[in-house]
């Protein structure tokens, strides 16, 4: 059910115009990016070319909806009765992220891999991975988003490489591998966008959104070099010549949206929006009059005016178990991906079921949630710990471009988490449990040793487990029971009593925080002390094919279930 706003006449009539403009306009597309070098071959053949499709096939002829505009004011209860659904196949889709959708197919990306739904009656889904995961000679690390610019589709990976997909020909490409012209500190590219040729990233590390390709009197960098500093807690990004920002809460600043005006890239000081614990940022790049905000977890979709981030609608579903996961607007309808099914608004209150694009069991998802959510408390690692770090690049899932590898723990230097962690400091065990590794002979790499490992990685573009474990340094393994682990990495000791075999209790000290197996271990000094602390669940880290919003909000409920102390 919904309500019109108490709008001025004219006003309301100049956003029903300009709304009605929209579905046009995003079929229209933009140029596609350039090709990609010719030292990044696109020939690819992993899939074959997805066939355009006619959405809202219907055996009898039904009224027209009326115009999208009029049915995106006020409050909007999402229900069988005003929506239909492209139903998937139980475990098809139970975590996906972003939603994109090109010549009448949808796509997603669920458990690193692109997954194709098209919209029509009795569809068959599909999955598209290139060969082994290469793209040429680079093999993909994660995928976690995606968008499009009308196009083609272009996927972000947890290292930073962007790939291209074109649904025509089934082809993949290279477009912008990383590379490590900025390394200290780490690039972390939590989103990314596709407006006039170009592809933009948020880079939370940096402070900063890049364009990719650049030149001709277009810098790289759109903001100012020194960067923004709230776009540390960018999650999200939109691009339709101004650019937007999604921001999550954090100890800095609570959650919001940021507006860059156009080519002078100055801030917008009267655009603001309320949110509340936002997850996703969808706004057409050719027009219309509206932007879409995913907050409160996933159960709360606004639409905000475009020029002011004023509200003129809520929506949300009867059923407070479905979670929103993507939005996009297509041919006047809006389209919802949500953990195994696609939902429409309006609707005809039709189901649509679609076979195929079966993903890993249940029981091989390390994204799966309910799994993960039973998990803990623990104590924090290190004693007085007061909140998580706010950047990004500490976190697992984050990219480590000097050895162009995913890191898989979550960082605790001194003073980004309200302590000081000097050399030595103890390291607890957070849960009980007994101990299955405990490296007392570790001898330390020599610098040289150090620089030869990570110039495989760089060679390989890809760190290797092998030398990630070496990297790992001094180590304690803790077994929990029920596929858990935690690891405690860098140590600069171990207690005589922790050995392997032994139980340990909740609290008890395990080792002492320090920098071996880093350069600066190498070295023989004791710069960069820190605690990589990671857990392990079923065999994967904490944060595989979870986004770091995810990541971050997981380890905030395992360390402070009451909130921070």
């Amino acid at each position: 059910m919904s309500t019109l706003s108490a709008l001025p006449r004219f006003a309301l009539a100049r956003l029903l115009f300009l709304l009605l403009l929209l579905p046009a306009a995003c079929d229209r597309g933009t140029p596609p990016l350039s090709s990609p070098s010719s030292a990044f071959p696109s020939a690819l053949p992993a899939a074959s070319p997805v066939p355009t499709t006619t959405p809202y096939p219907t055996a009898t002829p039904t009224p027209p909806f009326p115009p999208l505009p009029s049915l995106l004011t006020g409050t909007v209860t999402l229900s069988p009765e005003n929506t239909d659904r492209y139903q998937l196949e139980p475990g098809a889709l139970p975590h996906p992220h972003g939603l994109a959708i090109v010549a009448g197919t949808a796509y997603l990306i669920d458990a690193g891999e692109l997954v194709a739904i098209p919209l029509q009656r009795e569809a068959e889904a599909a999955r598209f991975y290139p060969g082994e995961g290469r793209v040429g000679e680079f093999q993909i690390g994660e995928l976690i988003a995606l968008t499009t610019d009308g196009n083609r589709l272009f996927l972000l990976d947890k290292r930073g490489d962007v790939y291209g997909y074109d649904p025509a020909s089934g082809q993949w490409s290279l477009e912008r591998p990383i590379d490590q012209r900025r390394v200290s500190p780490n690039p972390v590219f939590p989103a990314l966008a596709a407006f006039d040729g170009r592809i933009y990233l948020l880079d939370t590390g940096y402070r900063q959104i890049w364009r990719h390709p650049y030149g001709d009197g277009v810098r790289e960098s759109y903001l100012p070099e020194e960067g923004v500093p709230d776009l540390a807690r960018g999650i999200g990004l939109g691009v339709d010549g101004d650019v937007y920002v999604l921001l999550r809460e954090g100890q800095d600043g609570p959650a919001g949206l940021l507006r860059f005006l156009g080519a002078s890239a100055a801030p917008d000081p009267a655009f603001a929006a309320t949110l509340e614990r936002p997850t996703f940022l969808y706004l057409a790049p050719n027009g219309g009059d509206v932007i879409l905000v995913i907050d409160r977890d996933g159960h709360r979709l606004q639409a905000l005016e475009r020029s002011s981030a004023r509200p003129l609608a809520v929506l949300a579903f009867a059923d407070e178990s479905v979670e929103m996961r993507g939005a996009f607007l297509w041919e006047g309808r809006l389209y919802l991906s949500t953990p195994g099914a696609l939902y429409v608004y309006p609707g005809y209150g039709e189901t649509y079921s679609i076979r195929g694009a079966e993903g890993p069991l249940p029981e091989e998802r390390p994204d799966d949630l309910r799994r993960l959510s039973a998990l803990g408390p623990f104590i924090p690692p290190i004693a007085g710990l007061k909140y998580l770090p706010e950047r990004d690049s500490l976190l697992p899932g984050s990219p480590r471009v000097y050895r162009f590898g995913i890191h898989q723990g979550l960082d605790l230097y001194g003073g980004t988490a309200g302590v000081e962690i000097p050399y030595g400091t103890p390291v607890l065990a957070v849960a009980a449990g007994r101990v299955i590794r405990a490296d007392h002979g570790y001898q330390e790499m020599t610098l040289d040793e150090w620089e030869a490992l990570v110039a495989e990685c760089v060679r390989l573009h890809r760190t290797p487990p092998e030398i990630l474990d070496r990297l790992r340094g001094r180590q304690v393994w803790i077994d929990h029971g029920d596929g858990l682990v935690t690891r405690y990495v860098h140590l600069a000791g171990i207690p005589d009593e922790v050995i392997s075999g032994t139980l340990v209790q909740q609290g008890q000290v395990i080792g002492y925080a320090g920098n071996s197996g880093t350069s600066e271990g190498a070295e023989g000094s004791q710069r960069g002390t820190h605690l990589h602390f990671e857990v392990v669940v079923d065999g994967s880290y904490l944060g595989k094919w979870l986004s770091l919003w995810e990541v971050r909000r997981l380890l905030e409920r395992l360390f402070f279930p009451t909130g921070s102390p």
